[in-house]
């Protein structure tokens, strides 16, 4: 078994309606952020890989991923579609 990588992130379902999780991680997600397409911060959820984007309006969202593990905390940015 190979560790997972950042590559290995994902979020389920995409496009979603509401409710993601976010799968493909050994590590800890200690912070989640939901961004438009300039940036800016729409909602923000701590401590958890699962979360609702339902009050959002559809369109394309940018989702930053702050992960922790032994190695320290990791970032990542993934494109989510919400219908």
């Amino acid at each position: 078994d190979r560790p997972a990588e950042a590559r290995d992130l994902r979020l389920v379902p995409n496009p979603t309606t509401g409710e993601v999780t976010i799968t493909g991680t050994p590590d800890e997600v200690v912070e989640v952020t939901v961004m438009d397409m300039h940036g800016r911060r729409l909602a923000a959820f701590k401590d958890t890989d699962l979360f609702n984007i339902k009050e959002l309006p559809a369109g394309s969202y940018i989702v930053r991923v702050k992960t922790r593990s032994d190695d320290g905390e990791k970032v990542n940015y993934l494109k989510l579609v919400k219908k």
